[in-house]
């Protein structure tokens, strides 16, 4: 027979994969037209030295954070679920717009029920958590946008855009990439 191990692994991209399906699926009438004008993606707000950049493993730190009210977030609180991370930038065309349509939104609610938790991180340093609260409250976002205005965690994912999705099982990256790759 097939390990069992194997069986959840299977099951794990199987979500990963119906998530990105679904992005795709929700993205299909959008205009291109912003991807040129703003060229092309939106770099983060923090400069990245060479030694940040490159391929990372699939095993991923552990890091704190604090959102926008002031709660405590660990990443491996959620040690045995399946983890979504989104970085957000309400600065960024691309990441705006997501928000405006609902894109993440729509998802997360979907695979909430599934037990998945979904994180946002905003290592935007020029925006302030009330801000940040003002932008979640705005476009109804129920999960939480943590504060990583150092981008010392953005650094250690290797994030260089928004948005730009984590999906982790038990700790271990399966997926990383554009809501639309």
């Amino acid at each position: 027979g097939i390990p069992a191990g194997a069986v959840a692994l299977e099951k794990v991209f199987a979500m990963a994969r119906s998530i990105l399906l679904e992005s795709v699926l929700l993205l299909t009438g959008l205009l291109i037209t912003g991807f040129l004008v703003t060229g092309f993606t939106c770099y983060l707000a923090f400069p990245v030295d060479a030694d940040s950049r490159g391929k990372g493993t699939l095993q991923v730190g552990d890091f704190k954070l604090v959102d926008t009210v002031g709660r405590e977030f660990k990443l491996s609180s959620y040690s045995e679920r399946i983890v979504v991370l989104e970085w957000i930038n309400p600065d960024c065309p691309h990441s705006l717009r997501h928000h405006l349509i609902g894109t993440f939104e729509k998802m997360q609610k979907k695979y909430a029920e599934k037990g998945v938790v979904w994180l946002a991180i905003c290592s935007n340093a020029r925006l302030t958590a009330k801000e940040l609260e003002t932008f979640r409250q705005e476009r109804k976002i129920a999960y939480p946008i943590l504060r990583d205005a150092k981008g010392e965690i953005a650094r250690s994912f290797k994030v260089r855009t928004t948005p730009h999705l984590f999906v982790l099982n038990r700790g271990v990256k399966v997926y990383e990439g554009a809501i639309d790759d």
